[in-house]
């Protein structure tokens, strides 16, 4: 993970759980998806959320007023019980990225821990 990224405020998130799959959706607007990287670890069980600076040159302009950039976007989650990286589905759309993880069955559930990480 690039340092830069820890620089950038958090991203919000919404996490939900169905009975078979955690839910993770985190707005990342402007960005194309080849522009975006999920990364799920085991150990510690973490979901992070990379999302690269589109448009390089939008330091260039002459703002007159910016309350926002496209990017770069960072989100580290710590997850409340673990989950399958490789059967994990990533969606995109409307500025909106959504990964869709299976659970593995008979782990316990964890308490998740308010607030941005």
């Amino acid at each position: 993970m690039a340092p830069a990224y820890r620089n950038n405020s958090p991203v919000p998130v919404r996490m939900y759980q169905t009975d078979d799959h955690l839910v993770v959706a985190a707005p990342m607007p402007g960005l194309e998806p080849e522009y975006i990287a999920i990364v799920i670890k085991v150990a510690p069980v973490q979901l992070t959320l990379l999302g690269d600076e589109r448009g390089p040159r939008q330091h260039e302009l002459d703002l007159l007023l910016a309350e926002w950039s496209i990017g770069p976007y960072f989100r580290e989650l710590d997850l409340p019980y673990p989950v399958s990286g490789p059967l994990s589905n990533a969606t995109y759309g409307n500025g909106v990225l959504v990964v869709s993880m299976p659970r593995l069955k008979g782990v316990p559930v964890a308490a998740v821990p308010s607030g941005p990480g």
